[in-house]
Protein backbone atom coordinates (compact mmCIF):
# COMPACT_ATOMS: atom_id res chain seq x y z
CA UNK A 1 0.00 0.00 0.00
CA UNK A 2 1.18 3.38 -0.93
CA UNK A 3 1.99 6.35 1.58
CA UNK A 4 -1.46 7.98 -0.72
CA UNK A 5 -3.19 4.92 0.04
CA UNK A 6 -2.30 4.70 3.27
CA UNK A 7 -3.81 8.26 3.80
CA UNK A 8 -6.80 7.99 2.07
CA UNK A 9 -7.37 4.75 4.20
CA UNK A 10 -6.62 6.99 7.66
CA UNK A 11 -9.10 9.49 6.70
CA UNK A 12 -11.83 7.24 6.30
CA UNK A 13 -11.35 5.60 9.51
CA UNK A 14 -11.23 9.42 11.15
CA UNK A 15 -14.47 10.15 9.30
CA UNK A 16 -16.31 7.07 10.07
CA UNK A 17 -15.29 7.34 13.70
CA UNK A 18 -16.60 11.57 13.36
CA UNK A 19 -19.67 10.02 12.25
CA UNK A 20 -20.16 7.45 14.48
CA UNK A 21 -19.41 9.58 17.52
CA UNK A 22 -22.27 12.00 16.28
CA UNK A 23 -24.64 9.34 15.76
CA UNK A 24 -24.13 7.68 19.10
CA UNK A 25 -25.59 11.37 20.94
CA UNK A 26 -28.85 10.92 18.87
CA UNK A 27 -32.01 9.56 20.36
CA UNK A 28 -33.37 6.47 19.16
CA UNK A 29 -36.21 8.40 16.81
CA UNK A 30 -33.23 10.31 15.01
CA UNK A 31 -31.36 7.68 13.91
CA UNK A 32 -34.05 5.77 12.56
CA UNK A 33 -34.65 8.76 10.73
CA UNK A 34 -30.81 8.86 9.74
CA UNK A 35 -31.27 5.19 8.25
CA UNK A 36 -33.84 6.84 5.35
CA UNK A 37 -31.30 9.51 4.54
CA UNK A 38 -29.49 9.37 0.59
CA UNK A 39 -29.31 6.32 -1.52
CA UNK A 40 -29.41 3.27 0.00
CA UNK A 41 -25.79 1.62 0.04
CA UNK A 42 -24.54 4.86 1.30
CA UNK A 43 -22.53 4.94 4.72
CA UNK A 44 -24.29 7.40 6.67
CA UNK A 45 -27.52 5.52 6.94
CA UNK A 46 -25.34 1.99 7.53
CA UNK A 47 -23.74 3.76 10.29
CA UNK A 48 -27.21 4.74 11.92
CA UNK A 49 -28.01 0.93 11.42
CA UNK A 50 -25.15 -0.30 13.36
CA UNK A 51 -25.62 2.04 16.36
CA UNK A 52 -28.88 1.15 16.55
CA UNK A 53 -28.38 -2.64 16.33
CA UNK A 54 -25.67 -2.14 19.23
CA UNK A 55 -28.52 -0.86 21.45
CA UNK A 56 -30.20 -3.67 21.52
CA UNK A 57 -32.64 -2.13 23.70
CA UNK A 58 -37.03 -2.38 23.69
CA UNK A 59 -37.64 1.01 22.37
CA UNK A 60 -35.13 0.44 19.39
CA UNK A 61 -37.01 -3.11 18.60
CA UNK A 62 -40.28 -1.46 18.66
CA UNK A 63 -39.38 1.24 16.40
CA UNK A 64 -37.90 -1.32 14.09
CA UNK A 65 -40.86 -3.40 14.11
CA UNK A 66 -43.02 -0.11 13.28
CA UNK A 67 -40.79 0.18 10.41
CA UNK A 68 -41.07 -3.12 9.06
CA UNK A 69 -44.78 -2.25 9.19
CA UNK A 70 -44.41 0.97 7.10
CA UNK A 71 -45.91 1.47 3.12
CA UNK A 72 -42.35 3.20 2.27
CA UNK A 73 -40.31 0.10 1.42
CA UNK A 74 -36.78 1.58 2.35
CA UNK A 75 -38.40 2.04 6.06
CA UNK A 76 -38.94 -1.78 5.86
CA UNK A 77 -35.65 -2.97 4.66
CA UNK A 78 -34.03 -0.73 7.18
CA UNK A 79 -35.98 -2.39 9.64
CA UNK A 80 -35.41 -5.37 8.66
CA UNK A 81 -31.83 -5.10 8.65
CA UNK A 82 -31.52 -3.79 12.56
CA UNK A 83 -33.77 -6.57 13.34
CA UNK A 84 -31.33 -8.84 11.82
CA UNK A 85 -28.62 -7.88 14.51
CA UNK A 86 -30.18 -6.53 16.95
CA UNK A 87 -27.97 -6.67 20.31
CA UNK A 88 -24.55 -7.80 17.89
CA UNK A 89 -22.08 -8.95 20.00
CA UNK A 90 -23.71 -10.26 22.55
CA UNK A 91 -24.06 -14.23 23.23
CA UNK A 92 -27.44 -15.92 21.18
CA UNK A 93 -29.04 -16.44 24.26
CA UNK A 94 -28.54 -13.06 25.60
CA UNK A 95 -29.73 -11.37 22.64
CA UNK A 96 -33.10 -9.68 22.48
CA UNK A 97 -36.42 -10.23 20.74
CA UNK A 98 -34.67 -13.18 18.37
CA UNK A 99 -38.26 -15.05 17.80
CA UNK A 100 -40.19 -11.88 17.45
CA UNK A 101 -37.93 -10.61 14.92
CA UNK A 102 -37.67 -14.29 12.98
CA UNK A 103 -41.43 -13.78 12.78
CA UNK A 104 -41.35 -10.30 11.18
CA UNK A 105 -38.71 -11.45 9.04
CA UNK A 106 -40.35 -14.33 8.00
CA UNK A 107 -43.49 -12.69 7.01
CA UNK A 108 -41.77 -10.55 4.95
CA UNK A 109 -40.03 -13.08 2.35
CA UNK A 110 -42.54 -12.77 0.08
CA UNK A 111 -42.65 -8.73 0.66
CA UNK A 112 -43.77 -7.02 -2.82
CA UNK A 113 -40.48 -5.16 -2.33
CA UNK A 114 -37.16 -6.64 -3.81
CA UNK A 115 -34.90 -5.01 -1.41
CA UNK A 116 -36.75 -5.88 1.48
CA UNK A 117 -36.47 -9.55 0.58
CA UNK A 118 -33.37 -9.87 0.75
CA UNK A 119 -32.72 -8.02 4.03
CA UNK A 120 -35.37 -10.42 5.38
CA UNK A 121 -33.56 -13.38 3.56
CA UNK A 122 -29.80 -11.60 5.40
CA UNK A 123 -32.11 -10.86 8.89
CA UNK A 124 -32.82 -15.21 9.22
CA UNK A 125 -29.48 -16.14 7.97
CA UNK A 126 -28.02 -13.98 11.05
CA UNK A 127 -30.47 -14.85 13.33
CA UNK A 128 -30.47 -18.17 12.58
CA UNK A 129 -32.59 -19.66 14.82
CA UNK A 130 -34.72 -23.06 13.95
CA UNK A 131 -37.53 -21.55 12.39
CA UNK A 132 -35.16 -18.83 10.19
CA UNK A 133 -33.08 -21.67 9.11
CA UNK A 134 -36.58 -23.48 7.79
CA UNK A 135 -37.64 -20.75 6.45
CA UNK A 136 -34.40 -20.08 4.61
CA UNK A 137 -34.00 -23.52 3.29
CA UNK A 138 -37.21 -22.93 1.17
CA UNK A 139 -35.92 -19.88 -0.01
CA UNK A 140 -32.99 -22.11 -1.71
CA UNK A 141 -34.30 -21.91 -5.16
CA UNK A 142 -35.12 -18.10 -4.77
CA UNK A 143 -34.84 -16.18 -8.42
CA UNK A 144 -32.70 -13.44 -6.71
CA UNK A 145 -29.12 -14.88 -6.12
CA UNK A 146 -28.35 -12.19 -3.12
CA UNK A 147 -31.51 -14.19 -1.56
CA UNK A 148 -30.25 -17.52 -2.31
CA UNK A 149 -26.25 -16.09 -0.99
CA UNK A 150 -28.08 -15.08 2.64
CA UNK A 151 -29.07 -19.21 2.57
CA UNK A 152 -25.82 -20.10 1.81
CA UNK A 153 -23.83 -17.70 4.26
CA UNK A 154 -25.99 -18.57 7.58
CA UNK A 155 -24.02 -20.84 9.54
CA UNK A 156 -26.64 -22.70 11.51
CA UNK A 157 -27.87 -24.14 8.80
CA UNK A 158 -25.20 -26.52 8.87
CA UNK A 159 -26.81 -28.09 11.73
CA UNK A 160 -29.87 -28.93 9.87
CA UNK A 161 -30.33 -32.76 8.46
CA UNK A 162 -30.76 -31.25 4.70
CA UNK A 163 -27.50 -28.52 4.89
CA UNK A 164 -25.59 -30.63 3.12
CA UNK A 165 -28.28 -31.30 -0.03
CA UNK A 166 -28.83 -27.67 0.21
CA UNK A 167 -25.08 -26.84 0.66
CA UNK A 168 -24.41 -29.15 -2.55
CA UNK A 169 -27.10 -27.84 -4.52
CA UNK A 170 -25.78 -23.92 -4.06
CA UNK A 171 -22.30 -25.38 -4.73
CA UNK A 172 -23.80 -25.61 -8.31
CA UNK A 173 -25.26 -22.02 -8.38
CA UNK A 174 -25.52 -20.07 -11.54
CA UNK A 175 -24.03 -17.17 -9.78
CA UNK A 176 -20.84 -16.88 -8.48
CA UNK A 177 -21.19 -15.47 -4.96
CA UNK A 178 -23.72 -17.96 -3.85
CA UNK A 179 -21.73 -20.62 -5.18
CA UNK A 180 -18.32 -19.39 -3.49
CA UNK A 181 -20.16 -18.86 -0.36
CA UNK A 182 -21.87 -22.46 -0.26
CA UNK A 183 -18.15 -24.11 -0.89
CA UNK A 184 -16.92 -22.26 1.94
CA UNK A 185 -19.89 -23.19 3.95
CA UNK A 186 -19.02 -26.47 3.33
CA UNK A 187 -15.36 -26.36 3.27
CA UNK A 188 -15.82 -25.06 7.04
CA UNK A 189 -17.64 -28.28 8.32
CA UNK A 190 -21.02 -27.79 10.31
CA UNK A 191 -21.68 -26.83 14.22
CA UNK A 192 -21.62 -29.81 16.66
CA UNK A 193 -23.54 -29.58 20.18
CA UNK A 194 -20.73 -28.21 21.87
CA UNK A 195 -20.66 -25.26 18.99
CA UNK A 196 -17.55 -26.11 17.69
CA UNK A 197 -16.90 -27.25 13.99
CA UNK A 198 -17.07 -30.92 13.06
CA UNK A 199 -16.11 -32.25 9.10
CA UNK A 200 -18.46 -34.10 6.85
CA UNK A 201 -16.92 -36.35 4.27
CA UNK A 202 -18.61 -38.30 1.06
CA UNK A 203 -17.87 -39.12 -2.23
CA UNK A 204 -20.25 -36.79 -3.22
CA UNK A 205 -18.87 -33.97 -1.47
CA UNK A 206 -15.37 -34.90 -2.94
CA UNK A 207 -16.63 -34.49 -6.35
CA UNK A 208 -18.44 -31.56 -5.38
CA UNK A 209 -14.91 -29.81 -4.61
CA UNK A 210 -13.33 -31.61 -7.50
CA UNK A 211 -15.72 -29.76 -9.91
CA UNK A 212 -15.14 -26.45 -8.17
CA UNK A 213 -11.60 -26.85 -8.35
CA UNK A 214 -12.11 -27.65 -12.35
CA UNK A 215 -14.14 -24.43 -12.80
CA UNK A 216 -11.51 -22.05 -11.22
Amino acid sequence: MTYEDQSVEARKRRETADLRAELESKSTEELFLATLDGEYDDDSPWEAVHVLQGRGIPEVFEVAKRFCASENPKARARGLSILAQLGAGSPDVERPFMDDSVSIAVGHIRDSDPEAVRCAAWALSHLGTQQAVLSLIELRNHWDPEVRQAVAFCIPLRKHPEAVSVILALMDDRNEEVRDWATFALGSGSLDEGGGLHYVDSTEIREAFRKRLGNL
